[in-house]
């Protein structure tokens, strides 16, 4: 029999209505009952009395008063789904007042030296013969070994997915809907973030935890990511990304690329995961750039000096024709031509220099001495734009190269820098060891690259510039690709600097 059926057997109406006309043998039954029972006979409920099974849960003495409606019990809470409950919505009060019928509803106790108990209350009405209320009672059944139990299973098995989700090797966060008086969704709000996620985005739970997704993904309007998390939230349908492009919050100017999807979790929750392929892209564009430069070096190879050849015939009797009295008048016109030959005949020599089977002269050489000498003109070329060239030399060790072919590698880089200026800039060029490699980087204080541009770097022939070539910085991908080295690029609205980074071990003599 559940406590709600024994409230309303004819027994236990008969036991009550003996204790509300003074029969004291009736308290006697309720001392032995072996579920707590508590009852008021003041229908302002001040006065609760409980049998000695409900005055044990409720660690008062046996038959004592206790009611938060006669006082403000700041020492005991209840709580009714993780809610603190007013006296007006206790069972016993409700019955009293509103005449309801409570069905076993879980309450949880909550003391301020820390002890928790659950039980479930079942409360009815008492009325005297003309059916006014006169009071209530309540029985408990204590159900707290069962609910701790079952909290500690909760635990366990949440615990088990948290290590699951920590030890995952994708990245992955919980974001709460935070929306606005109209329903609509204004924000996303950090929930929780895994250590994958942390070291990928090179934050700490604490600087994660709590703060927007426009705080945490500064581009996430532009890219489309906040408008992709509230469709997932209105449809309930969840969103995969392909290449999708994501801002850091530590260094906002730096873009990466991630696959992965976005669920949603509940009316109120969605989840964020993925994998960081940067790195994937990165290599897939340079197996892609080196493609294109092998084709443009096969090329080269193959028609290079058969075009230049008779470029050079072509050249010499111009030059023999300008010399000659009677073509005086068409000087300007023969010098123009010789101009644009000499033009023809540089960017021969940059296709040339694209020919991966090239013949490179490797001999011990510092790269500062290289800079040093080359530094003189360098200057006077940024000078002569109004810019300002500074060096910034670390102490580093010989390498193996080829002197020609680092100096174009060096003047193809600063050019490009100056060309990204339009004056009063300033160009940087730095030496030093990183992880125990020699690097040599180029920066300008320009406006950065576009990404359209940014992901397209090293194709030949892509130029922004009038008279360019776009052969400059493929053949610097293809210097460092002879050197075993690596080019990288990091821009933003500050500028631009290209990494050079030297593979092979720098080591001292």
């Amino acid at each position: 029999m559940s406590n709600f059926e024994i409230l309303n057997s004819p027994e236990f109406k008969i036991f009550v209505n003996k204790t509300f006309a003074g029969d004291e043998s009736s308290y006697r039954f309720f001392d032995m009952m072996p579920i707590g029972l508590s009852i008021t006979t003041d229908i302002s409920c001040k006065e609760i009395r409980h049998n000695p099974k409900a005055a044990s849960f409720l660690r008062i003495d046996n038959w004592s008063i206790l009611s938060h409606s006669a006082l403000n019990v700041t020492y005991l809470k209840l709580l009714r789904d993780g809610r603190e409950l007013l006296p007006e919505e206790m069972p016993i009060q409700r019955a009293t007042w509103l005449g309801e019928e409570i069905k076993s509803e879980e309450l949880e106790f909550v003391w301020n030296d820390g002890v928790r108990k659950f039980g479930l209350w079942s409360a009815r009405p008492i009325r005297d013969e003309n059916g006014v209320i006169v009071g209530a009672l309540a029985v408990c059944e204590d159900i707290t070994a069962r609910r701790l139990l079952e909290e500690e299973k909760l635990k366990a098995t949440q615990n088990r997915y948290l290590k699951y989700l920590e030890n995952m090797l994708e990245c992955f966060a919980v974001f709460l809907v935070e929306c606005d008086e109209k329903g609509q969704i204004v924000e996303f709000r950090s929930e929780y973030i895994n250590e994958s996620g942390c070291r990928d985005r090179n934050i700490t739970k604490e600087e994660h935890i709590g703060r927007s997704m426009h705080e945490l993904y500064p581009n996430s309007v532009e890219s489309g990511l906040f408008k992709m998390c509230c469709c997932v939230v209105e449809t309930g349908e969840p969103i995969e990304l392909d290449s999708f492009y994501i801002s850091n919050v530590k260094e906002p100017n730096t873009i990466e690329v991630y696959e992965g999807r976005i669920i949603k979790l509940d009316n109120e929750r969605i989840t964020l995961s993925g994998r960081n392929i940067t790195e994937k892209k990165i290599l897939e564009n340079e197996i892609g750039r080196l493609d294109r430069l092998n084709i443009v070096g096969e090329m080269a190879a193959s028609i290079g000096h058969e075009i230049r050849n008779p470029l050079t015939t072509v050249r010499g009797y111009l030059q023999m024709f300008g010399m000659k009295e009677k073509y005086a008048e068409h000087k300007e016109q023969f010098n123009t031509m010789i101009e644009e030959l000499d033009r023809a005949n540089l960017i021969i020599t940059e296709f040339l220099s694209l020919a991966k089977n090239k013949v490179v002269d490797f001999q011990r050489a510092n790269l500062n001495e290289i800079i040093n000498t080359l530094l003189p003109l360098l200057q006077a070329e940024a000078l002569h734009r109004g810019n300002e060239l500074r060096i910034e030399l670390g102490d580093i060790p010989e390498l193996e190269l080829d002197k020609k072919e680092m100096r174009q590698l060096l003047m193809n880089l600063v050019r490009n820098a100056e060309e990204a200026l339009l004056s009063n800039g300033t160009i940087v060029i730095k030496t030093g060891l990183d992880e125990g490699n020699v690097f040599l980087s180029v920066q300008d204080s320009g406006h950065g690259i576009s990404k359209d541009i940014l992901d397209k770097l090293g194709t030949p022939f892509l130029t922004t510039k009038d008279n360019g070539t776009g052969l400059g910085l493929p053949v610097c991908y293809r210097i460092a690709e002879r050197h075993k080295a690596k080019i990288k690029v990091k821009t933003g609205v500050n500028g631009t600097t290209f990494f050079v980074k030297f593979n092979n071990p720098a080591t001292r003599e």
